[in-house]
């Protein structure tokens, strides 16, 4: 014959396996979180461990914290009796360990110092998390500014040293399409299934083939003495040169000199120079475009536009 009892619900212990469970899954999420490069790597590549991202480990963590925290006071209070009993009992043979619980505290008090000053060999474990970020601090995968994916397209267009037309001619290309005046450039990558980066990769025209400075999916001339360069002019919504939206260089403005980008936006350098130095802006041209913003207080986007006003 079947117990009974064998079937009824039993509230503590299933308040004890809640207890446990998130327990182990506060742990190990922990560990994931240790694991994860900083936000700013894994929020604009997408990074992903065990097919979630950093994000999500955080939520699991602190749903299952929760839930920790929650369960542990439920079991304390169904089991305050015996709980209060036993430390009672416990109590009373500690006061018995006076040295053992004095050397404890001690113990405790020196992690506590060791961890706050962080000398060794208390700070090996903050020294092991900072090395576990710096295998993901790969330079390809990091954005223009920490957090881009938190700015608009000018923004970011503004961080990378482009032109936002250009941007959003790359973009428009490729039947992206947004609010880019007030959408975050981040929700858009989102809404479109890809990551930011990949969205960044995009704005600045470097899929495709025949990719200009920009990379943009224009074609390359043949025969062209700047093929190899990869300096081909942009199609329709492409990065390179003469594509829509104005000009847009794939190492930004600021790497080109006055002479090379006088050459590619078809302005005489004379009068290039002679609209700078108009300007105050004393200029050669073997300068680049970012030497010349540092030294007039501009950026080289307003350094470009000074060339080319009529």
């Amino acid at each position: 014959m079947a117990d009974p009892s064998a079937e009824k619900f039993q509230f503590r212990a299933f308040v004890s396996l809640l207890v446990t469970i998130s327990f182990v899954a506060m742990v190990f999420s922990g560990v994931m979180m240790f694991l994860s490069p900083p936000g700013r790597i894994a929020n604009w590549s997408g990074w992903k461990l065990i097919g979630l991202t950093k994000e999500q480990w955080i939520s699991i963590h602190l749903s299952f914290s929760a839930m920790f925290l929650g369960s542990s006071l439920i079991h304390i209070w169904l089991n305050g009796r015996a709980l209060l009993s036993y430390f009672r009992s416990r109590m009373k043979k500690v006061f018995l360990l006076r040295g053992e619980l004095l050397i404890a505290v001690i113990f405790c008090g020196i992690l506590l110092w060791g961890t706050l000053a962080q000398v060794a060999p208390f700070n090996q474990v903050i020294s092991l998390r900072e090395k576990a970020k710096r295998i993901w601090d790969n330079t390809s995968q990091q954005a223009p500014i920490p957090h881009a994916e938190l700015l608009t397209l000018a923004q970011v267009a503004e961080a990378a040293d482009r032109n936002v037309a250009t941007l959003r001619a790359n973009l428009d290309s490729r039947q992206i399409q947004a609010d880019w005046d007030t959408e975050l450039f981040g929700e858009v990558a989102q809404r479109y299934g890809m990551t930011p980066m990949e969205l960044y990769d995009m704005a600045m025209g470097r899929t495709g083939q025949g990719r200009g400075y920009g990379g943009g999916q224009g074609r390359q001339s043949a025969g062209s003495s700047e093929e190899h360069a990869g300096t081909g002019r942009g199609g329709p919504g492409g990065g390179g040169m003469g594509g829509p939206g104005g000009s847009g260089f794939g190492g930004g403005y600021g790497r080109m000199t006055l002479q090379d980008a006088c050459k590619a936006e078809k302005v005489d350098l004379q009068a290039a120079l002679d609209r700078l130095t108009k300007a105050g802006i004393e200029a050669q041209s073997q300068q680049t475009l970012r030497q010349i913003a540092d030294t007039s207080g501009k950026r080289p986007s307003e350094v470009l536009d000074l060339i080319k006003a009529e």
